[in-house]
C-alpha cells in the first residue's frame, strides 16, 4: 500500500484511483493531512508501529 490515499469521490466512486501524486490535488492532500494531524492531538490515537497485515489483496480481493 502506499503511504497516502486521496480518492476523488465524485469523478471515482469506486476509488479506483490515487489522486494523492496528483499536483492538481495538492492543497487538499496538504488540509487532508493538517485534519489528521488535529485528530492524532486531538484523540491521541496513533498509527501503531506494528499494524495488523491486511488479510485479503486491495484489487483482487482475493485471501493472502
Amino acid at each position: 500500500r502506499t503511504a497516502e490515499e486521496l480518492y476523488d469521490v465524485g469523478a471515482d466512486p469506486h476509488q479506483r484511483m490515487n489522486v494523492a501524486g496528483d499536483p492538481k490535488y495538492a492543497k487538499v492532500l496538504a488540509h487532508m493531512r493538517q485534519v489528521l494531524e488535529e485528530w492524532i492531538k486531538e484523540t491521541g490515537d496513533e498509527i501503531p508501529r506494528d499494524p495488523t497485515p491486511d488479510k485479503f489483496h486491495r484489487e483482487t480481493g482475493k485471501p493472502l
